[in-house]
């Protein structure tokens, strides 16, 4: 189920992915400031509402020059309410990433990361985000870093022909 997030998240969401896949490496990028500045974005901001998500990513990589789109969607982004040590609501982040061949035009790799953190008594079988979180209650943005550099490394590599 989606929820309202906000453009500040998605844009810093962006930035951090842009990170983490230039860092692992295989892609060559193109920055996130140089797409919103492109002449693409200034002609097609106001896409088509009834436009298939995969047909935007085909024309936006086209007018790019890109070979393959990452395509995201933030479906939710609710912050922790309460301290590192006790909270009323833990953090909850949920997102999908594609990447999207622009010549096939069809998706080559789908990843999803759908996280609430829960206390270590109510589900031992996640340790590991108990351990990553330091022991603490992670603040949205942690959870959300975690859940990147999880999706990051599922991604797969390009294939080089």
């Amino acid at each position: 189920m989606a929820e309202p997030v906000s453009k500040v998240v998605a844009q810093e969401l962006t930035i951090k992915l842009y990170y983490l896949v230039s860092q692992r490496g295989g892609y060559s990028l193109i920055p996130p400031m140089e797409v919103n500045n492109s002449r693409f974005r200034v002609e097609h901001s106001t896409s088509d509402l009834s436009e298939r998500p995969l047909d935007f990513c085909v024309r936006a990589g086209k007018a790019l020059g890109a070979d393959v789109v990452v395509l995201g969607y933030l479906y939710r982004w609710r912050e922790r309410k309460g301290e590192p040590y006790g909270v009323r609501q833990a953090a909850s982040v949920a997102f999908s990433l594609s990447l999207v061949s622009v010549r096939e035009r069809r998706v080559l790799w789908s990843g999803r990361y759908d996280k609430t953190q829960r206390s270590l008594t109510e589900n031992l079988l996640d340790l590991i985000t108990f351990l990553r979180g330091k022991g603490k209650w992670m603040s949205a943005e942690e959870l959300g870093l975690v859940g990147l550099k999880r999706t990051v490394k599922e991604m797969p590599l390009p294939q080089v022909e």
